[in-house]
Formats: C-alpha cells, sequence, structure tokens
C-alpha cells in the first residue's frame, strides 16, 4: 500500500520522477487499515495527473480531459518484480463512486455500463507476472458489488520483450467510439475486441474500427483525465513477499495525445528489431502416433494465424497421464518434449499433453488407454441394425451390440472404453446410448444399447480403446420406412357381419403394412361427410386400455339416414393417409 506524496514527484533534467521509497505506515494516509503485508512494505510514492478541481470552480482552467484519441507515453520502469506497482492511466471522475453508470433523475442508471465512464489502464507494471509480466485493462461500473473489467493483453503476447531492462519503453492506447487498442514500442498488442478472439485480429485499414452491438457498451463514450503513477499494494506484493528494493523511481520522458486516430507520426523507437510484426498466439495443440507400446506421441501445435510461428521462445510441453477418469492427471517425469516414446510405463494409462506459450495453456484431446503387446481386439455383434431380424429387439424399439474381443462375446473393462455417439449434423447423440454393465461387476460392460426413437435416422457410432476406433453406422428402420397406413374392414360391404350387426366400420393402424399401435401424440383425425359438413361426431379413437397414450383402431359408426359417404383424413407426424367411407346401411335403405 502507498501514500502519493507532493515531494516524491519532481522535475529532474527535464524528466519527469515518480519516486517511491519505504514508509512507516500511518494512520489517515489510507482508506483502511493495511493487510499485514501491505503494513510491513508501506511506501510513500509519487503520482500525476491533468484533473484539477470540477468544473465550474477555480482552478478548473488547469484541467485537461479528453474522449477518444491516441495517448502515448515514454517511460522507464523499475523493475517490477522489487514489489512495485508503476502505471500509465486515464481515469473518469465517476470512477471512484460508479464509473460506466450514468446519473440520472432516480440515482445511477446502470445500463449504460461502460458508455458512461471507464478507467482504461494503459499499462501497469505488475510483479504477479515475474516473468517481465506488464498489464493492460479496463474497468467499469465502479469499485464496488457491480465492478466489472476486462484484461485484454499482457506481456506475455510478446515473448522476449523485457520492459524492465533500464531502456525506455513507449506505451500507448488508440481510444475510439468503439473500441480500445494497445500499443508497446508502436507494436500492437492487445485490443478489447479481442477479448474472445484469442488476442488476435487482422489489422483492418482507415478510420475507427472495434466493437459493434451490445458489446459497445462496454467502451467509455465521456472524457478522462491522464494519471501516472507509482504505487504499491498487496497484489503486487504477494508475488515476492515483501518489498525488494527500500526505493526506485519511475521515469517519464514525454505524453502526448492525438485527438483522432494513431497517426502515423506515433512514435516508433529505431533499435527494437526483436518486435515482432504481428501476433501470433497458441491456439490449440493435438497429438499424432498410436497409443501403443514403443511407439512415438507428437505433439502439434496449431497456432492463428496459421501460417506464422510462434513468437520468441518455442510452446513448453509437459505429458500427463491417468489410470481412469476418476484418477487425477499426473506429469510424467522428464517428458517436456513435443515427442513422447511410449514405455511399459504407461502401458494402461491414459495420455495427453499441456502446451504453454505466451501465457496461453492448452490441453489436447486424450489419448485412449495405452496398448501392452498382446490386447485382444475389440469388435461387435450387432442385432436389429436397420432391420426386424430380432422381433424382441424390434419391438422395444433398440439396437442391440454385444462386445466381443477376438471374435467372441466377452466382458469388455469399462474403463478402457471411450464411446462417443454423432448425429450427421453433429450433435452429440449420447443421449440415446446406455451402456450395460454387469449387474454385479460394474467395471465391465457386455452390450450396448441405442434406442430407436422419431428423434434420429442416423448415427454415428464409435468405440475407443488402446487407441484403435471401432466405426458403426447405425440405422433407425423405425424412422426411415416407418410407412403409415390404415385397414378398414366393413367399409361399404357386409364382409365381416359382426361389424355389420354392430353397425360400425372398424379401421386398424398399421406400419409397415403390419397393424401396429401409433402414438396419440403425433395423430389427429377429421372427417366430412358428403355435404362438407363435420362428421367427426360419428368417430371414435380406441386406445389401449392400459397403455392410453397409444391408438390400436378407429371406429366409425354406421347410423340411419345421417350420412351416406365420409372422407376420413388420418395424419400420423407428417404423414397423411385420406380413407373414402361408405355407409353401405345408408344405401341399401335408399
Amino acid at each position: 500500500m502507498s501514500y502519493w506524496h507532493n515531494d516524491m514527484s519532481f522535475i529532474r533534467d527535464d524528466t519527469l520522477v515518480l519516486a517511491f521509497e519505504r514508509h512507516p505506515w500511518q494512520q489517515g494516509w489510507t482508506w483502511g487499515t493495511p493487510s499485514p503485508v501491505e503494513y510491513d512494505n508501506f511506501i510513500r510514492s509519487g503520482g500525476v495527473r491533468t484533473m484539477g478541481p470540477a468544473w465550474g470552480t477555480i482552478g478548473a482552467e488547469m484541467t485537461f480531459e479528453n474522449a477518444f484519441g491516441y495517448y502515448e507515453a515514454r517511460i522507464k520502469f523499475p523493475d517490477a518484480r522489487g514489489g512495485t506497482w508503476g502505471a500509465f492511466w486515464l481515469m473518469n471522475r465517476l470512477q471512484g463512486q460508479e464509473a460506466g453508470v450514468q446519473q440520472n433523475t432516480t440515482g445511477f442508471d446502470h445500463t449504460f455500463y461502460g458508455r458512461g465512464g471507464a478507467e482504461i489502464d494503459v499499462v501497469e507494471s505488475i510483479a504477479a507476472h515475474n516473468n517481465h509480466g506488464f498489464n493492460a485493462a479496463t474497468h467499469f461500473d465502479s469499485w464496488q458489488s457491480g465492478h466489472q473489467g476486462n484484461w485484454p493483453g499482457n506481456a506475455d503476447t510478446l515473448d522476449g520483450l523485457n520492459i524492465y531492462d533500464g531502456d525506455w519503453h513507449t506505451f500507448s492506447v488508440e481510444w475510439s467510439p468503439n473500441d480500445y487498442r494497445f500499443f508497446i514500442n508502436g507494436f500492437e498488442f492487445a485490443r478489447l475486441s479481442d477479448i474472445n478472439t484469442n488476442f488476435y485480429m487482422p489489422i483492418g485499414e482507415g478510420g475507427w474500427q472495434g466493437l459493434t452491438g451490445a458489446d459497445l457498451l462496454q467502451v467509455n463514450q465521456n472524457p478522462n483525465y491522464i494519471k501516472l503513477s507509482m504505487e504499491a499494494a498487496a497484489w503486487s506484493l504477494l508475488a515476492q513477499g515483501a518489498l525488494l528494493e527500500d526505493s526506485g523511481e519511475m521515469l517519464v520522458d514525454w505524453v502526448r495525445v492525438w485527438n483522432g486516430p494513431r497517426p502515423a507520426s506515433a512514435y516508433t523507437p529505431p533499435n527494437h528489431s526483436n518486435m515482432p510484426t504481428q501476433r501470433v498466439t497458441l491456439v490449440d495443440v493435438n497429438i499424432t502416433g498410436t497409443p501403443h507400446v514403443g511407439s512415438t506421441l507428437t505433439a502439434v501445435t496449431n497456432n492463428k494465424p496459421a501460417d506464422q510461428p510462434l513468437l520468441g521462445l518455442p510452446p513448453v510441453f509437459q505429458w500427463q497421464q491417468r489410470a481412469d477418469e476418476a484418477a487425477v492427471w499426473t506429469n510424467i517425469e522428464d517428458a517436456t518434449d513435443g515427442a513422447l516414446v511410449l514405455t511399459d510405463e504407461q502401458a494402461g494409462y491414459y495420455i495427453r499433453v499441456r502446451a504453454s506459450h505466451g501465457g496461453l495453456t492448452r490441453i489436447s484431446t486424450i489419448v485412449g488407454m495405452v496398448e501392452a503387446p498382446g490386447q485382444p481386439s475389440l469388435s461387435l455383434n450387432i442385432f436389429n441394425n436397420g432391420n426386424s431380424n430380432n422381433q424382441s429387439l424390434a419391438q422395444a424399439g433398440l439396437i442391440r451390440m454385444w462386445t466381443r474381443l477376438d471374435g467372441v462375446n466377452a466382458l469388455v473393462p469399462y474403463a478402457d472404453m471411450e464411446v462417443t455417439a454423432t448425429l450427421p449434423n453433429g450433435q452429440d447423440a449420447m443421449s440415446f446410448v446406455r451402456i450395460n454393465r454387469i449387474w454385479n461387476d460394474l467395471d465391465n460392460v457386455n452390450l450396448i444399447d441405442v434406442r430407436k426413437t422419431e428423434d434420429w435416422q442416423y448415427i454415428h457410432f464409435a468405440i475407443t480403446r488402446f487407441g484403435e476406433t471401432l466405426e458403426v453406422l447405425l440405422i433407425n428402420d423405425l424412422y426411415i420406412s416407418q410407412v403409415f397406413g390404415l385397414q378398414a374392414f366393413n367399409n361399404g360391404n357386409d364382409n365381416n357381419q359382426s361389424l355389420a350387426n354392430a353397425g360400425i366400420i372398424r379401421i386398424w393402424t398399421q406400419i409397415n403394412g403390419v397393424n401396429a399401435l401409433v402414438p396419440t401424440d403425433n395423430l389427429s383425425v377429421t372427417a366430412v361427410d358428403q355435404d362438407g359438413r363435420n362428421a367427426v361426431r360419428y368417430v371414435r379413437i380406441n386406445r389401449i386400455w392400459n397403455a392410453p397414450e397409444n391408438v390400436n383402431l378407429i371406429d366409425v359408426t354406421k347410423v340411419g339416414a345421417d350420412w351416406e359417404t365420409i372422407n376420413l383424413t388420418v395424419t400420423l407426424g407428417s404423414q397423411v393417409v385420406e380413407l373414402p367411407l361408405i355407409n353401405n346401411r345408408f344405401t341399401q335403405e335408399q
């Protein structure tokens, strides 16, 4: 924690000096009581700002506040690993209360977010990133419970750059109505609109560019003043545990402001040949190779943009293993290269690799269990896949797959299997899959069932075991060839005396030409007589007494001379069947 004191800010040889020195904490110097680490490492320090008194008061003419533009400062930082925190920032007057919130007649309106006011941290030297770290950030919606912030970039996006090397470095921000772009030594290393794009976006030509839509609420539309400061705080001290230097200085050569986009004349130091020409980030890492003892797995990184190598040092790899899904991943000793030769020690383990570069860590997909020599091959014995060759399974509405090892039905350890099921559109279909484990031996699988429903037509099913993948195309014949039909008895004749005597036409529901149950929630019926009148009153839909959600027949009553013909229409899902009915009692009476 620190206390800004006037005598710690001064000009020396045309250079602004913001000094700091260790000093005992005094009551009243801070808003509250410091933490133990802050109390023991309290400093007096320097800070300057361009904000005078509030507008309309004496001294207001001393204030410089501006909205939008390009802001640039040339700074020489002390080593942040000493526990200090130097910064170049743009501050809004409301930040101490409700930054990012506009005041109206009823109080503060939080619907404006960062548009009402925001703190813009062009650069912060921080001890929390020991590897030459620094930070760019924005803060809005107050420092209270509604506080929000974005950290679009840090030093880890620029490998090899050390801003604590005792040299001058230039830090700048282009603040437009719809974005913030952050620069170091003339190189754009981050922008707010990059936050969800892995810190990379091609730089366009001309004019302002940046966020659109709702994200624009994060960009301040009101004036900020300029602030340069040297401090210490708990979060900048804890990385070291203590302030490592009793005194030091942050030097500022100049600050410049352009009231518009970054100009071509903006400062670019001439002696920084190691500066990259564009940002390149680590997107993901994949593994190639077969997981067999004695073979080699290779980590392959994907970068963005894809045709550019990663900047600075190469990625750092760490290969890991675990025995099963419940186990914790552990590092494989001395396995920190881009390739891993599998030994007997990895047999029976799952493998993955972590790749780190530029502060980003990516984890590969999991490689199936490493196979030791002599593992039996897995196959499946499939019933009722696309046909009804097993009536009990067909009636149950499922496809059954028996697991086999070396061609014989056998138990397979569940930990050895990785099962995936995908619909043709890429959607996960595991909700239709049931992996059946032995009731008294939950560690083993002997069969896998896949439900047939109207929700799917094809499923791409796969089992990966010891790195080998067995793929199966499952066909839902209930879905594909489910042709709905009707079969009427006693329609215009007396071929069924019992029905004729009962005075009804009986209509059986059929699927694929076989009498079958159909679900009532997909069924609709209309009936119109010869005069175009609604004749549904003659129709009765018979549901199964112990399964009322299903229908197996429809009855139409023959009564007196009320109707001569009825056009019955039955719709099941998207299928429509029309059936003309003749009342032979009516015609006979004529």
